[in-house]
């Protein structure tokens, strides 16, 4: 398409990249940034075009114009506010699964299993479902097919990006590359710190959604008040125009 050729549209496809490359991997990341770019695009169009006619059809002048400019501008950047939404959730999924993983992983080493396939096995202690899974998934594919267990795991880093898995890939690329002996013992520890993350994680969640539940109560404590002294206010309102009409 043409667009795509518009240093504008390239230049906003590499600011983005980092975060769908997160989201979707290095090698899909392209199609979802282009269909991305096109619709906040089309956005933009829609309220421009619409605010435009507005301005023309009730003879608005300049400061109008601005306001439809800004507008349009706000509504085409909306959708990056999902994408930041389903990279957030990612971020928490994947510190959720990582203590029940490290846990059954700290198990299958001391039963004497070697690292790749308890890693492997360790694996079904995860949700199906969670994006922690899927890179767990990738990363013995990888190894399987001939790459380095140390460069599969630097590769889980850069995938998750969270400090968790970044330090948990570290301790075993350390381990790989001068041994441990109380690599065991190491991550047990890691996952008694992913375990307090998680904690800290999930309380300071629900202190936000306690504060999102005071914006209802707050409207509602509003219409309350309009309901039940909107009509003595008016009467009161009544008299006095009645006693200064006098």
């Amino acid at each position: 398409m043409w667009i795509e050729k518009w240093s504008l549209f390239k230049k906003a496809e590499s600011w983005l990249r980092p975060v769908f490359s997160e989201l979707y991997g290095n090698s899909e990341c392209g199609p979802h940034i282009r269909a991305f770019l096109i619709k906040c695009l089309k956005i933009f169009a829609a309220i421009f075009v619409v605010g435009v006619i507005v301005v023309i059809v009730g003879g608005f002048g300049l400061v109008e114009f601005a306001y439809v400019i800004v507008l349009a501008i706000l509504c085409g950047a909306a959708p990056y506010l999902d994408i930041k939404k389903k990279l957030k959730e990612r971020r928490f999924l994947i510190k959720k699964g990582l203590p029940d993983f490290i846990s059954r992983l700290v198990l299958l080493i001391e039963a004497g299993m070697t690292l790749s396939r308890a890693f492997e096995i360790s694996a079904g202690s995860v949700e199906k479902n969670s994006p922690l899974y899927f890179e767990i998934l990738k990363t013995c594919n990888e190894i399987k097919n001939g790459i380095s267990e140390t460069q599969a795991y630097e590769q889980l880093s850069t995938r998750c990006k969270t400090i968790e898995v970044a330090r948990f890939s570290s301790m075993l690329i350390q381990n790989l590359r001068k041994g441990n002996s109380e690599l065991a013992a190491l991550l047990r520890m890691v996952a008694s710190e992913c375990w307090n993350a998680r904690k800290s994680l999930a309380r300071k969640r629900g202190e936000e959604a306690a504060a999102q539940m005071l914006i209802p109560v707050a409207l509602l404590l509003i219409a309350v008040l309009i309901v039940t002294a909107g009509p003595a206010l008016a009467s009161l309102l009544n008299i006095n125009t009645v006693q200064f009409g006098r």
